[in-house]
């Protein structure tokens, strides 16, 4: 176990807040290994819901490879700061292989979306496609989302990943990242329906890339404007790693 989930909360003036969890911090193993918390939200309740992930490790034993399962973690807090014992009965949900921790947006009846990639091809040929999962409020996988609470879309053969999420105000989801990561990935966007179907109104097909300069592009956020606009912003590079932003019309 080498590393936890870790939450601070501070003060307006950027004092810690002593009032949330022990001294300002809470500390939360979710499955005995590694654990890396990504996306934050604060809900209208003012408790949390953060989620993360375990690092896949490629490792070697006796000249064999052994690639780990990946592992999706999410956890919710009560406003204290102590996990919440009404999302699947301690406060954390742990998703032995699946990876989308990385993006995490709540929708308005409480309901959790997760964006990351899966794999489509074994290491060391690894392929990814963005990958979304939806779960209910009380941490359960929704399987209305996709049929089995899962979402995958290709934009390329050489893979794909999603690194945010975001809820429109008509419940329709869009998810940011890149594609073809292996050789000068582009920003990507894809748009779903409520239910996990690509939003054909979407530019025909419901996916987007953009490309800046010809080098490596990667959507690392991605935000909703009131107006309907998607804004996404992370790496742009151009000979030198520069930071891109594009807005995207709805």
């Amino acid at each position: 176990d080498f590393g936890d989930f870790i939450v601070a909360r501070f003060q307006p003036d950027g004092d810690i807040d002593t009032s949330f969890g022990q001294a300002g911090f809470t500390v939360t193993d979710v499955a005995g290994v590694t654990n890396e918390a990504h996306g934050l939200k604060v809900l209208s309740d003012n408790s949390l819901v953060v989620s993360g992930f375990a690092p896949i490790v490629v490792s070697n034993v006796n000249g064999t490879t052994i690639v780990s399962e990946p592992l999706t973690a999410v956890v919710r807090y009560r406003e204290d700061g102590t996990p919440d014992p009404t999302f699947d009965g301690d406060g954390r949900v742990a998703l032995a292989g699946d990876n989308v921790g990385r993006g995490l947006a709540v929708q308005a009846d409480g309901r959790i979306v997760l964006a990351g990639s899966v794999e489509t091809a074994d290491f060391p040929a690894t392929r990814t496609q963005f990958a979304l999962m939806r779960l209910l409020a009380n941490g359960a996988i929704d399987n209305s989302f996709g049929g089995d609470g899962r979402v995958q879309t290709a934009f390329t053969e050489r893979g794909d990943a999603a690194f945010g999420v975001a809820v429109q105000a008509d419940g329709k989801i869009v998810a940011g990242g890149a594609s073809n990561i292996q050789v000068n990935s582009n920003f990507a966007v894809a748009r779903y329906e409520s239910d996990g179907d690509l939003d054909a109104t979407f530019t025909d097909d419901g996916k987007l890339t953009i490309d800046f300069f010809g080098f490596t592009d990667v959507a690392e956020n991605i935000a909703i404007q009131s107006n309907g606009k998607i804004v996404l912003s992370g790496l742009a590079r151009n000979n030198v790693d520069g930071y891109g932003v594009a807005r995207v019309l709805p």
